[in-house]
């Protein structure tokens, strides 16, 4: 399946020119970012078919690489000091953060909602119906219980 973006849109975001390595690194990053995407969206064949937060997800994970393909959690120059403390054991990877995943997952699923199964745990006791209540369909018992089975 085709990246949901190109590595010139990539390189717009950058703050230096790539070298031939690197564009090839930046291709490798935009299409395990889209992976990533599709994994955690939906399985969109093509960049026209995705929603536009699908490439900026995409571009941002593969910048986030980018400017940090060695996974270093800090670099020192002189006094300065400088610290990717909130990749941790993601450092050098193409990764998603959990904000990205969980926009990604409203996208697909926007009201959480899930079906549950739920069985029934020991005897049922029987109630005394009154009657049985006339339907299209099968009839089912109207019970005297004003509680009700339940």
């Amino acid at each position: 399946m085709e990246p949901f973006a190109t590595v010139a849109e990539l390189a717009k975001r950058l703050d230096w020119e790539l070298s031939p390595e690197e564009l090839d690194q930046a291709e490798g990053a935009l299409d395990d970012a889209s992976m990533l995407v599709r994994a955690h969206g939906k399985s969109w064949p093509t960049a026209a078919e995705a929603p536009h937060i699908a490439k900026t997800i995409t571009l941002s994970a593969a910048k986030r690489y980018m400017a940090n393909p060695d996974g270093y959690t800090q670099s020192r120059a002189g006094d300065e000091t400088l610290a990717w403390d909130q990749q941790g054991e993601n450092a050098g990877t193409v990764y998603l953060t959990a904000a990205e995943i969980k926009l990604l997952t409203r996208l697909v699923r926007p009201n959480a909602l899930t079906s549950a199964v739920v069985v029934a745990y020991g005897p049922t006791k029987t109630l005394p119906t009154v009657g049985m209540v006339p339907t299209d369909a099968t009839p089912f018992p109207y019970f005297a219980d004003p509680v009700g089975p339940w």
